[in-house]
């Protein structure tokens, strides 16, 4: 009795849900489908096209980063002509770890400066700069 019961619950648990209440156990008609048609796959874009596209893209970063830089520039030059700043170190010379010389433009006149330590004094006050920018004749200096 012991086999049996297991075996019996096992071939009512499989053939239950296969009873349909009476109906028929026919497989049910297949009703009539459409034509079929082919899918539409996504056709790839030819090699040509995929350098074409991707050489479009480059250029165009090129140019804006072409553009942002030459805009950099410009508006760096308006800040520093439109800042009304009068003075401009021209050049610097080292002349021991303390010892400095300052050449400074300030309203178009070339100062020469020396520093020492913390000390800062005037060398050489030149009058206007000459039209080819350099330093003027040793006859106009003091």
């Amino acid at each position: 009795m012991s086999v049996r019961f297991p075996a019996l619950f096992l071939t009512l648990a499989l053939l239950l849900p296969g009873y349909s209440g009476g109906e028929s156990t026919e497989a049910p008609q297949r009703t009539p489908r459409a034509p079929q048609t082919p899918i539409g796959f996504k056709t790839e874009p030819s090699m040509t096209e995929q350098v074409v596209r991707t050489g479009a893209v480059l250029a165009l970063l090129a140019v804006g980063l072409v553009s942002s830089a030459y805009g950099y520039r410009y508006l760096q030059r308006q800040r520093l002509a439109g800042s009304g700043r009068r003075l401009k170190v021209v050049e610097t010379l080292a002349l021991a770890p303390k010892t400095r010389l300052f050449l400074v433009e300030l309203d178009h006149q070339t100062l020469l400066l020396g520093q020492h330590g913390a000390t800062l004094s005037l060398l050489s006050d030149h009058g206007r700069m000459q039209a080819d920018g350099d330093l003027p004749a040793a006859s106009e200096t003091r």
